[in-house]
């Protein structure tokens, strides 16, 4: 951590976070000839803090999953209350599909109905390095994510504005904001209680555990989370304690 203010520090996390940003503007402009004398591996990236990223237990995802349920159920019971009902069922399509798919905040904001194919529960994003990529997504977030666009066709159908990504705001229609995302998240975690601040990234770290977990090589969690290097993996990555006990007995003659 780094003094900001008497009293104040900034997490290594957020540190790391802007100089990613920084990295990935100078590699853009370097591309557009923009710059001369810095290049994007001139930024340092201490990549040690991803070490131990924060992710969820199969009990902790449960239960949010069920707080999200009786969230739009209550929604559903409140009269000309369109907003409150917008908000739960987006919620929920939101966080059902970082979850089965380990999609970054960005990517899950610039997701458009017209890349899905929800029969072969696949969809297409223009993701991490402005590159298209297909991911896949579990019956069970197919069928929030349906829920959602029913509802929103109910109530925009004469806003095509609302229509053109799937997670948008309730009142203009615009896509909905990094922070605004991360807002209704940690205020999810907040309310059920969890002892981890909830976060889209915590569900991306979520997935590639559960699937590590389940014996998912280390190479298909490459796939799954569209990484260029099997480095990136290794470190958003770690195998529990458990594991390492499993595993261990395989030895045993």
């Amino acid at each position: 951590e780094c003094e900001r203010k008497p009293g104040r520090t900034v997490q290594q996390s957020t540190i790391y976070s802007h100089m990613i940003r920084l990295k990935a503007y100078l590699k853009r402009a370097s591309e557009r000839c923009l710059l001369w004398n810095l290049k994007p591996s001139d930024v340092p990236i201490n990549k040690t803090i991803l070490r131990n990223p924060v992710y969820l237990t199969r009990e902790e995802v449960k239960q949010v999953f069920v707080e999200l349920d009786t969230r739009v159920n209550e929604a559903l019971l409140k009269k000309n209350k369109r907003d409150y009902k917008y908000a739960a069922y987006m919620l929920r399509a939101a966080v059902h599909l970082l979850y089965a798919s380990g999609l970054r905040n960005a990517e899950l904001r610039s997701l458009k109905p017209i890349d899905l194919d929800m029969q072969n529960l696949r969809w297409t994003v223009y993701g991490k390095g402005w590159k298209y990529n297909n991911f896949t997504f579990t019956l069970q977030a197919r069928e929030a994510i349906e829920d959602f666009i029913v509802f929103k066709k109910r109530y925009y159908i004469n806003s095509p504005r609302h229509m053109e990504y799937i997670f948008t705001s309730a009142n203009f229609g615009r896509p909905v904001t990094a922070t605004g995302l991360n807002q209704a998240l940690k205020e999810l975690g907040e309310y059920i209680n969890l002892p981890k601040r909830l976060t889209a990234h915590v569900f991306r770290h979520t997935c590639a555990t559960t699937l590590l977990n389940n014996w998912a090589n280390i190479r298909e969690v490459q796939e799954k989370l569209r990484h260029v290097n099997l480095d990136t993996t290794a470190l958003y990555t770690h195998v529990t304690n458990s594991r390492l006990s499993e595993i261990t007995n395989w030895l045993e003659i």
